[in-house]
This record gives structure tokens, sequence and C-alpha cells, in this order.
């Protein structure tokens, strides 16, 4: 995201509403999960402000990481943080809803 903000959330078989999961500001990252197998969708992206967002094909991004090491070092670090921030929220959220 390099402007604005996106709310993502989930869907749950069990239940009948989307659960918010967290929002997405400049500087951080959504959609990482079309970069690994086996290319899920994880969560739902809304725009919450007007958007503005850099947009990568998985496949070029993949293999221009593997051309080019130090890039591909690089985007792994920044996804790596990203993954861990949303770890933490995740694990914030649950604990807030079960007491």
């Amino acid at each position: 995201v390099l402007e604005g903000q996106v709310s993502l959330s989930a869907n749950f078989p069990q239940r009948a509403e989307t659960v918010p999961l967290s929002s997405v500001g400049p500087s951080e990252f959504f959609g990482w999960s079309a970069l690994t197998k086996p290319h899920r969708k994880t969560a739902q992206a809304e725009v919450v402000e007007d958007l503005k967002v850099l947009v990568f094909s998985a496949d070029e991004l993949m293999a221009l990481c593997e051309k080019e090491p130090a890039l591909g070092f690089y985007v792994m670090r920044a996804l790596f943080r990203a993954v861990g921030a949303r770890l933490h929220s995740t694990r914030q959220w649950i604990l807030d809803v079960m007491g």
C-alpha cells in the first residue's frame, strides 16, 4: 500500500457474517498468499480510504527474486515483517475474543 487503507476480513463457515481481521495502510502488504502454493485466498480486502497500491504478478515477482537474490532477500524480509505483524495482530484479536 502506497496510500490509503484496506480492511482485511474473512468468511468462516460457522458464522453468517464476515469477520474483520485487520487493516493495512501505507508501507504494509497484503495478498502475499499468492506467492506460495497452493495460492489460496485467505482474506478479502475492502478499500477503506482512497487507495494507491503497487501490484505485482506473483509469478513474475518470484522469477525476479530468483534471478536477483538481493531483491529476493529484501522481499523476504519485508514479507516476514508483515506476516509477523499480522500474526501479532491476530493473536491480540483472539485474546480479546476469548477474554
